[in-house]
């Protein structure tokens, strides 16, 4: 298995325009993982917040919760755009 590469330095878009921003997940309990896809980036945080908790590390390619069991990439928009680092 492949990590995706996360940091891109434009958004993602749609043809008619619209921000596409996915999130991949793995845990120790889905090492396959899923993603997530959201239209805009408060949709994105706000469910990243939810999934992920308020205590998590962001490295350079991927964002780890406080319990290390799930990990999660992001593609169409930086941590930074997010808000999240």
């Amino acid at each position: 298995m492949e990590w995706h590469n996360t940091q891109k330095q434009k958004t993602t878009q749609h043809q008619d325009g619209n921000m596409i921003i996915t999130f991949f997940y793995r845990s120790i309990d889905d090492p396959m993982g899923w993603t997530e896809t959201f239209d805009s980036l408060e949709e994105a945080k706000k469910h990243f917040l939810h999934f992920m908790g308020k205590t998590y590390d962001i490295g350079s390619s991927y964002a780890v919760n406080t319990y290390g069991d799930v990990t999660c990439e992001v593609e169409g928009a930086t941590w930074r755009e997010l808000g999240l680092e």
